[in-house]
């Protein structure tokens, strides 16, 4: 019976060194992560067919972030819209105030040259101002530094 108690204890102890090394080769593979069998390992030739993914939750505050954010874009391009639609407004009143100035600028020059004719000015001061023209050559007058009040009358 000594003989069979120390094969029973000899027993004992290798089964409790085989599950130490089966509970370090457990934590061994957990740490290392999941590891992918080969085809060759596993049970059954045939492969495995790919699992569904996980199809992730969509957060209500990204949602809401997006839509806000959506809405914010949307209102500053119809305020862009807006902005560009009175500045154009603006653009045309402006040039239809240039083109009446232009036009009034071309009125005024067309009268000044219209009264500045030489004809019309010697019209008006024959007839409104009785003045005539010269009938000799121009004169040099000499005038001497004093004043006085008696002017020499020239003769024609």
């Amino acid at each position: 019976m000594t003989m069979v108690r120390q094969t029973e204890g000899q027993m004992e102890e290798v089964l409790r060194r085989a599950r130490e090394e089966e509970a370090v080769e457990r934590d061994r593979r957990s740490s290392e992560g999941p590891r992918k069998k080969r085809v060759s390992e596993l049970e059954s030739p045939v492969l495995r067919l790919n699992r569904r993914g996980v199809q992730r939750r969509v957060s209500p505050l990204t949602v809401i972030l997006l839509l806000f954010g959506l809405a914010t874009i949307s209102v500053l391009y119809i305020g862009h819209i807006i902005t560009v639609n009175h500045l154009a407004v603006d653009a045309d009143n402006l040039q239809a105030e240039y083109d009446k100035l232009v036009q009034s600028g071309d009125q005024l020059r067309a009268e000044i040259d219209r009264k500045s004719a030489r004809e019309r000015i010697v019209g008006i001061a024959t007839t409104q101002l009785d003045m005539r023209p010269p009938n000799g050559q121009a004169r040099w007058i000499t005038v001497d530094g004093t004043f006085s009040p008696e002017t020499p009358e020239v003769d024609e």
